[in-house]
């Protein structure tokens, strides 16, 4: 009989410690300072779309002031091959001398190195310079 209540005493006793609260941190006073989260990273700026069809029929002064001068400059027989690069996209435009004025005009542009011609645009357009026209 002694062990019964030995063993009656143990199993109560156990059951004693497991009722104990759980310890717990404190509560942070309110003298602690709160550390915000740190700063959202800013989104990577979206180039603007700008429609290709504007380059169609620009002047040569026209497109310089659009796009900048060009990074190359190659003399075709009758016009002239001006070609931008930013990153993988390259822009080449044909241009050709006016028949009043001798003026050169833009009669085709090329992308290349892009499958977003409007985005390629946008990201070769000068701050400022608008959409062309």
């Amino acid at each position: 009989m002694k062990v019964a209540v030995l063993a009656l005493l143990l199993a109560v006793g156990g059951c004693t410690v497991l009722d104990k609260p759980v310890e717990t941190a404190p509560p942070p006073k309110s003298s602690d300072p709160v550390k915000p989260p740190p700063p959202a990273r800013p989104a990577a700026p979206v180039p603007a779309r700008v429609d290709p069809a504007r380059l169609q029929g620009l002047s040569g002064d026209q497109a310089v002031a659009m796009l900048g001068r060009p990074q190359a400059d190659e003399a075709q027989q009758l016009g002239r091959l001006w070609r931008w690069r930013k990153g993988s996209c390259t822009l080449t435009l044909a241009l050709y001398p006016e028949v009043q004025g001798g003026g050169l005009r833009v009669v085709a542009s090329d992308f290349t190195g892009t499958s977003d011609p409007s985005a390629c645009l946008g990201s070769l357009v000068r701050p400022g310079a608008g959409n062309g026209r």
